[in-house]
């Protein structure tokens, strides 16, 4: 019994198939499609009719991408569960191509934590295999693990623990896609390192690799905690000094990285040091090794009989070290081809990728030499009302540090950029209104 049982599931799985209807509530010709693409060739050879069906049955587990377009081109949907009426998405009597994905180990089935066997089907996925977490299915990630690539369609929660998540790259995409770790109301108080290990031959047309990213509706949200990102030093911190006085007080940890600005012609002067001891009034910040420069550190008072005025070149003093860090692999120091993250307007859907990021690390980001691969960037999004990159550090960047291309209104805020290849903060066209910096 128990063997008739697994031959009956796996005839099942076979048999498996997407199905394309004529009309709505699965009446009229069908056709069906197991895993692959299938251009309109393909798709007329099944029984389906060009720019045509109006209701379509979904396997669970499964995914499919519908395209107005042949070879799996132009605009798009991409659903993980049946739907009755394709009117409802946009998209009845638009079908040209489509693309099948059947479920794997690493495709999600059920909303669970990422290390319950039960949200996979009974296996968890494992190094190099590629994760799928379907629309209307919600994950928590909960869990150190690693990864190939992952495509969000539904959500991605981050759990309020300390762990390290390892993957090629990890996409966001569709109108009811979400990856959260934290929210501007509620913070992400623990430790959570991101590292993206992508290969540049894994590169996808639209958003390449070794990418976080969001396009086609897909949200990011990733919020940690509010800190004292930057302030500046009271007093000159001369050759050799193994502390720094500083103008405000601060939130900074022993262990935690900071750089110090050039106060020189040369932009190399700046320093980084790892804070060994912080004063009781979180104003004087100690290292263990000696400054190499000076960094001045005191006001300039003028007046020529008819007003007087003040000139600030204090050292500005930046926090580089955050609870939530996102970074390229090691690899990524020879090659220079880090991670880099991105909200983007792509052609597979009518509306942008969307990016609030605050309270993050981001460490060995950047593709050096490479155009639209930097460590935050927006893409194409159109209006970004709301959206901001604030309170955050970026550091040894292989090509810039925030780059704003053909978007309007974004917020760029208290973010340390740091050692990087290229212009820091970029606008790309010049024709780009309502950001601030």
């Amino acid at each position: 019994m128990r063997l008739l049982l697994i031959v009956l599931l796996l005839i099942c799985h076979a048999q498996a198939q997407v199905i394309l209807y004529q009309n709505n509530d699965y009446n009229g010709w069908s056709a069906s499609f197991s895993a692959g693409d299938f251009p309109l060739s393909a798709l007329t050879a099944a029984g389906g009719v060009n720019n045509a069906g109006s209701s379509i049955t979904v396997p669970k587990g499964w995914t499919v991408t519908l395209y107005d377009s042949d070879a799996q081109a132009g605009s798009s949907v991409t659903l993980t569960a049946d739907s009755a009426n394709l009117g409802t998405l946009s998209f009845d009597n638009k079908t040209t191509s489509l693309r099948v994905i059947a479920p794997t180990a690493g495709t999600a089935v059920a909303s669970g934590n990422w290390s319950s066997p039960a949200t996979w089907g009974g296996a968890l996925p494992g190094p190099e295999q590629d994760v799928i977490i379907p629309q209307g299915i919600t994950v928590m990630l909960d869990t150190t693990t690693e990864v190939g690539s992952i495509l969000v369609l539904g959500v991605l929660r981050a759990a309020p623990v300390n762990m390290a998540l390892t993957c090629d790259s990890l996409v966001v995409t569709g109108t009811t896609a979400l990856f959260e770790v934290g929210t501007e109301a509620t913070r992400f108080q623990n430790a959570l390192t991101i590292t993206l290990k992508g290969l540049p031959s894994e590169a996808d047309s639209m958003m390449g690799a070794k990418v976080i990213g969001s396009m086609n509706g897909g949200i990011l949200h990733i919020h940690g905690p509010d800190r004292v990102n930057w302030t500046q030093l009271n007093a000159t911190a001369t050759k050799n000094a193994k502390s720094i006085t500083l103008k405000d007080p601060v939130d900074w940890r022993v262990g935690e990285e900071i750089v110090i600005a050039s106060t020189d012609f040369d932009a190399h002067q700046a320093e980084t040091r790892v804070i060994t001891n912080v004063s009781l009034d979180q104003r004087t910040i100690s290292f263990t090794q000696g400054l190499q420069w000076m960094h001045y550190g005191a006001l300039q008072n003028y007046n020529n009989s008819t007003r007087s005025f003040t000139l600030d070149e204090r050292a500005e003093v930046g926090l580089l070290t955050h609870s939530i860090k996102i970074q390229g692999d090691a690899e990524s120091e020879t090659s220079g081809f880090g991670g880099h993250m991105m909200a983007m307007m792509c052609n597979c859907g009518p509306k942008p990728g969307k990016g609030w990021i605050q309270g993050v690390e981001l460490y060995r980001m950047g593709q050096k030499g490479i155009v639209g691969r930097y460590p935050w960037h927006w893409h194409n999004v159109g209006d970004a009302t709301g959206e901001y990159i604030k309170g955050s550090s970026i550091h040894h960047s292989f090509n810039r540090v925030v780059v704003v291309h053909n978007t309007n209104n974004a917020l760029i805020e208290d973010t340390v950029g740091y050692d990087h290849i290229g212009h820091g903060y970029f606008i790309e066209d010049g024709s780009e209104t309502g950001n601030t910096f």
